[in-house]
């Protein structure tokens, strides 16, 4: 794997990460990519959310921060596990195993959050789904922007 593949594949993780964060309620961590309920708000706003679809988004999204928080501690022990490969100068096969534990657990957590946007979508109105189109495209250009100066 070169540097450029394993930089874009981590901007990919973080927009994942960041994603859960669209309508989860609770966790704050000093703003930024932990204040859920902040972006919640701002999605929620920007959409022009009606306050049944409000309720709808926590039904579909409200489970991931709890999701998010095992989910976080299990990526960062298969972390430690492949550096700590790396570091001691493991074989191949024993950096492959402990990148593919850890790549299957961002599998996991991306398939989650993409399964819970396919039903967010479901709820909104034609408009609506305009208007997140239109985010995520300004979302995807900022993440490629990022990956441009790395």
């Amino acid at each position: 794997m070169n540097r450029r593949f394993v930089t874009r594949m981590a901007a990919v993780v973080a927009v994942a990460l960041g994603a859960v964060g669209l309508m989860a309620q609770g966790v704050r961590q000093h703003g930024g990519m932990f204040d859920f309920e902040g972006r919640a708000n701002f999605i929620a706003g920007y959409l022009g959310l009606t306050d049944a679809q409000k309720a709808q988004a926590k039904e579909i999204f409200g489970p991931a921060k709890a999701e998010f928080e095992q989910g976080r501690g299990q990526v960062q022990s298969a972390r430690e596990a492949l550096e700590k490969a790396v570091k001691s100068n493991a074989s191949d096969v024993e950096i492959e195993r402990a990148a593919a534990a850890l790549g299957a657990l961002h599998t996991q957590h991306v398939a989650s959050m993409a399964k819970r946007f396919a039903k967010f979508y479901t709820i909104l109105t034609p408009e609506q789904k305009e208007k997140a189109e239109a985010l995520r495209a300004q979302m995807k250009e900022r993440v490629q922007g990022m990956i441009g100066r790395l």
